[in-house]
Protein backbone atom coordinates (compact mmCIF):
# COMPACT_ATOMS: atom_id res chain seq x y z
CA UNK A 1 0.00 0.00 0.00
CA UNK A 2 1.30 3.83 -0.66
CA UNK A 3 2.55 5.56 2.43
CA UNK A 4 -0.63 7.89 1.77
CA UNK A 5 -3.19 5.23 2.46
CA UNK A 6 -1.36 3.74 5.62
CA UNK A 7 -1.19 7.41 7.16
CA UNK A 8 -4.89 7.89 6.12
CA UNK A 9 -5.88 4.91 8.10
CA UNK A 10 -3.45 6.02 11.15
CA UNK A 11 -5.48 9.51 11.19
CA UNK A 12 -9.20 8.00 11.01
CA UNK A 13 -8.12 5.19 13.53
CA UNK A 14 -5.83 7.30 15.98
CA UNK A 15 -2.35 5.55 15.51
CA UNK A 16 0.66 8.04 16.00
CA UNK A 17 3.14 5.79 14.92
CA UNK A 18 3.34 2.31 12.59
CA UNK A 19 6.01 -0.40 12.13
CA UNK A 20 6.64 -1.25 8.81
CA UNK A 21 8.14 -4.47 7.61
CA UNK A 22 9.10 -6.04 4.32
CA UNK A 23 9.28 -10.05 4.40
CA UNK A 24 11.03 -11.24 1.76
CA UNK A 25 7.63 -11.55 -0.36
CA UNK A 26 7.02 -8.39 -0.53
CA UNK A 27 10.26 -7.68 -2.66
CA UNK A 28 13.37 -5.15 -1.59
CA UNK A 29 12.15 -2.03 -0.41
CA UNK A 30 14.93 -0.64 1.33
CA UNK A 31 14.88 2.92 -0.38
CA UNK A 32 10.99 2.92 -0.40
CA UNK A 33 10.74 2.58 3.12
CA UNK A 34 13.48 5.35 3.37
CA UNK A 35 11.14 7.46 1.17
CA UNK A 36 8.39 6.70 3.30
CA UNK A 37 10.26 8.17 6.44
CA UNK A 38 11.24 11.04 4.45
CA UNK A 39 7.60 12.02 3.43
CA UNK A 40 6.26 11.35 6.87
CA UNK A 41 8.37 12.15 9.41
CA UNK A 42 7.54 10.44 12.96
CA UNK A 43 5.09 8.45 11.40
CA UNK A 44 6.68 5.58 10.82
CA UNK A 45 9.37 3.22 12.20
CA UNK A 46 11.15 0.77 9.51
CA UNK A 47 12.63 -2.40 9.75
CA UNK A 48 15.35 -3.72 7.36
CA UNK A 49 15.38 -6.70 5.71
CA UNK A 50 18.18 -9.34 4.65
CA UNK A 51 18.20 -12.33 2.70
CA UNK A 52 18.15 -14.87 5.73
CA UNK A 53 19.91 -17.77 4.61
CA UNK A 54 22.85 -15.72 3.39
CA UNK A 55 22.39 -12.73 6.09
CA UNK A 56 25.73 -13.36 7.63
CA UNK A 57 27.48 -12.83 3.89
CA UNK A 58 29.19 -9.57 3.64
CA UNK A 59 27.13 -7.87 0.91
CA UNK A 60 24.04 -8.80 3.26
CA UNK A 61 26.34 -7.00 6.04
CA UNK A 62 26.82 -3.90 4.09
CA UNK A 63 23.25 -4.15 3.14
CA UNK A 64 21.89 -4.10 6.55
CA UNK A 65 24.48 -1.23 7.96
CA UNK A 66 22.80 0.56 4.65
CA UNK A 67 19.26 0.38 5.83
CA UNK A 68 20.23 1.20 9.16
CA UNK A 69 22.81 3.68 9.10
CA UNK A 70 21.83 5.60 5.80
CA UNK A 71 17.60 4.73 5.26
CA UNK A 72 16.61 5.33 8.84
CA UNK A 73 15.97 2.06 9.61
CA UNK A 74 15.34 0.87 13.12
CA UNK A 75 14.98 -2.68 13.47
CA UNK A 76 15.78 -6.21 11.48
CA UNK A 77 12.77 -8.01 9.89
CA UNK A 78 13.67 -11.94 9.86
CA UNK A 79 11.29 -14.14 8.62
CA UNK A 80 12.73 -17.87 8.97
CA UNK A 81 10.35 -18.38 5.78
CA UNK A 82 13.64 -17.46 3.97
CA UNK A 83 15.56 -20.35 4.92
CA UNK A 84 13.28 -22.46 2.09
CA UNK A 85 15.59 -21.16 -0.37
CA UNK A 86 18.05 -23.50 0.65
CA UNK A 87 16.11 -25.98 1.48
CA UNK A 88 16.27 -25.33 5.09
CA UNK A 89 20.04 -26.40 5.65
CA UNK A 90 20.18 -22.90 7.54
CA UNK A 91 18.33 -22.32 11.17
CA UNK A 92 18.71 -19.09 13.26
CA UNK A 93 21.20 -21.15 15.13
CA UNK A 94 23.58 -21.77 12.20
CA UNK A 95 27.06 -20.51 12.58
CA UNK A 96 27.19 -18.94 9.22
CA UNK A 97 24.94 -16.16 10.55
CA UNK A 98 26.96 -15.11 13.84
CA UNK A 99 28.29 -12.29 11.69
CA UNK A 100 24.57 -11.03 11.45
CA UNK A 101 23.71 -11.03 15.13
CA UNK A 102 26.83 -9.72 16.30
CA UNK A 103 26.35 -7.04 14.02
CA UNK A 104 22.87 -6.67 15.27
CA UNK A 105 24.56 -6.35 18.47
CA UNK A 106 26.76 -3.68 17.44
CA UNK A 107 23.91 -1.37 15.73
CA UNK A 108 22.08 -1.76 19.28
CA UNK A 109 19.10 -2.53 17.08
CA UNK A 110 16.18 -5.08 18.06
CA UNK A 111 15.07 -8.29 15.79
CA UNK A 112 11.34 -8.77 15.03
CA UNK A 113 11.25 -12.16 14.39
CA UNK A 114 8.58 -14.01 12.24
CA UNK A 115 9.09 -17.87 12.49
CA UNK A 116 7.31 -19.29 9.91
CA UNK A 117 9.16 -22.02 8.18
CA UNK A 118 5.70 -23.79 7.60
CA UNK A 119 7.73 -27.02 7.32
CA UNK A 120 5.02 -30.14 7.33
CA UNK A 121 3.63 -30.97 10.38
CA UNK A 122 3.17 -27.29 10.64
CA UNK A 123 1.83 -26.94 14.50
CA UNK A 124 4.53 -29.17 15.43
CA UNK A 125 7.14 -27.35 13.57
CA UNK A 126 5.96 -23.72 15.19
CA UNK A 127 6.60 -24.93 18.39
CA UNK A 128 10.08 -26.56 16.54
CA UNK A 129 10.87 -23.23 15.82
CA UNK A 130 10.20 -21.68 18.94
CA UNK A 131 12.98 -24.13 20.76
CA UNK A 132 15.56 -22.74 18.48
CA UNK A 133 14.25 -19.04 18.91
CA UNK A 134 14.74 -19.89 23.15
CA UNK A 135 18.19 -21.25 22.10
CA UNK A 136 19.24 -18.22 20.15
CA UNK A 137 18.41 -16.30 23.43
CA UNK A 138 20.46 -18.24 25.40
CA UNK A 139 23.63 -17.25 22.85
CA UNK A 140 22.59 -13.47 23.00
CA UNK A 141 21.04 -12.32 25.78
CA UNK A 142 21.64 -8.88 25.05
CA UNK A 143 19.70 -8.33 21.89
CA UNK A 144 16.13 -6.91 22.37
CA UNK A 145 13.60 -8.83 20.33
CA UNK A 146 9.87 -9.02 19.19
CA UNK A 147 8.20 -12.27 18.55
CA UNK A 148 5.64 -11.07 15.70
CA UNK A 149 2.39 -13.07 14.85
CA UNK A 150 2.71 -14.11 18.56
CA UNK A 151 0.45 -17.94 19.44
CA UNK A 152 0.46 -18.93 16.09
CA UNK A 153 -0.55 -21.89 17.66
CA UNK A 154 -4.22 -20.42 17.92
CA UNK A 155 -4.22 -20.02 14.08
CA UNK A 156 -2.47 -23.58 13.42
CA UNK A 157 -4.36 -25.49 16.05
CA UNK A 158 -7.65 -24.60 14.61
CA UNK A 159 -10.12 -27.40 16.48
CA UNK A 160 -7.70 -28.92 19.23
CA UNK A 161 -9.11 -28.48 22.30
CA UNK A 162 -5.86 -26.58 23.40
CA UNK A 163 -5.96 -24.39 20.57
CA UNK A 164 -5.82 -20.93 23.62
CA UNK A 165 -2.74 -22.47 25.47
CA UNK A 166 0.10 -19.87 26.19
CA UNK A 167 3.43 -22.33 24.86
CA UNK A 168 5.69 -22.87 27.82
CA UNK A 169 8.09 -22.21 25.29
CA UNK A 170 6.91 -18.99 24.76
CA UNK A 171 6.74 -18.16 28.06
CA UNK A 172 10.19 -19.19 28.52
CA UNK A 173 10.92 -16.37 25.42
CA UNK A 174 8.61 -13.78 27.69
CA UNK A 175 10.36 -14.63 30.99
CA UNK A 176 13.99 -13.30 29.24
CA UNK A 177 14.70 -9.68 29.80
CA UNK A 178 14.01 -7.79 26.53
CA UNK A 179 11.53 -9.81 24.96
CA UNK A 180 8.51 -8.99 23.65
CA UNK A 181 5.45 -10.13 21.90
CA UNK A 182 3.26 -8.83 18.78
CA UNK A 183 -0.25 -9.85 19.34
CA UNK A 184 -3.19 -9.53 16.37
CA UNK A 185 -5.41 -12.47 17.44
CA UNK A 186 -8.18 -11.19 15.53
CA UNK A 187 -6.21 -12.70 12.59
CA UNK A 188 -4.85 -15.76 15.03
CA UNK A 189 -8.44 -16.94 15.15
CA UNK A 190 -9.59 -15.19 11.86
CA UNK A 191 -12.76 -18.62 11.82
CA UNK A 192 -14.06 -16.91 15.12
CA UNK A 193 -17.43 -14.96 14.13
CA UNK A 194 -16.32 -11.98 15.57
CA UNK A 195 -12.53 -12.36 17.15
CA UNK A 196 -12.31 -9.03 19.15
CA UNK A 197 -15.28 -9.85 21.11
CA UNK A 198 -14.01 -13.61 21.57
CA UNK A 199 -14.07 -14.47 25.12
CA UNK A 200 -11.10 -17.33 24.96
CA UNK A 201 -8.97 -14.79 23.11
CA UNK A 202 -9.82 -11.94 25.82
CA UNK A 203 -8.71 -14.68 28.06
CA UNK A 204 -5.32 -14.96 26.88
CA UNK A 205 -4.73 -10.91 26.83
CA UNK A 206 -5.78 -11.08 30.49
CA UNK A 207 -3.67 -14.54 31.41
CA UNK A 208 -0.45 -12.48 29.13
CA UNK A 209 -1.03 -9.47 31.21
CA UNK A 210 -1.56 -10.76 34.20
CA UNK A 211 1.62 -13.12 33.95
CA UNK A 212 4.21 -10.72 32.15
CA UNK A 213 3.06 -7.47 32.04
CA UNK A 214 1.46 -5.24 29.51
CA UNK A 215 5.05 -3.70 28.52
CA UNK A 216 6.08 -6.95 27.07
CA UNK A 217 3.21 -6.92 24.60
CA UNK A 218 2.36 -5.16 21.79
CA UNK A 219 -0.48 -4.84 19.42
CA UNK A 220 -0.13 -5.33 15.95
CA UNK A 221 -2.42 -5.27 12.93
CA UNK A 222 -1.30 -6.58 9.95
CA UNK A 223 -2.42 -3.30 7.70
CA UNK A 224 -3.70 -3.84 5.79
CA UNK A 225 -4.49 -7.20 4.90
CA UNK A 226 -6.13 -6.81 8.29
CA UNK A 227 -9.30 -5.95 6.45
CA UNK A 228 -9.78 -9.16 5.07
CA UNK A 229 -10.98 -9.96 9.29
CA UNK A 230 -11.70 -6.90 10.38
CA UNK A 231 -11.43 -3.15 10.17
CA UNK A 232 -8.22 -1.46 11.10
CA UNK A 233 -10.01 -0.02 14.18
CA UNK A 234 -12.08 -2.64 15.06
CA UNK A 235 -8.23 -4.72 15.51
CA UNK A 236 -7.21 -2.34 18.37
CA UNK A 237 -10.02 -3.76 20.69
CA UNK A 238 -8.22 -6.77 22.27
Amino acid sequence: SPAEYIVAQMDYVGVDRAFLQHDRIYGYLDDFFAECLRRYPGRFVTGAQVDEWKGGEPDQLDRLKRQVKELGASALYFSTGGFFHNDFETGVNDESLRPLWELVGELGIPIHWSPCAMVRPIAQDYIRELRELNEWADAYPGITSVLTHGLSNIFLEKGSPDRYRIPPEIVSLLERDGWHMELMLHLMAADVEFPPYAEDLRNVVRTLVDDFGAESLMWGSDMPCVERTVTYKQSRIL
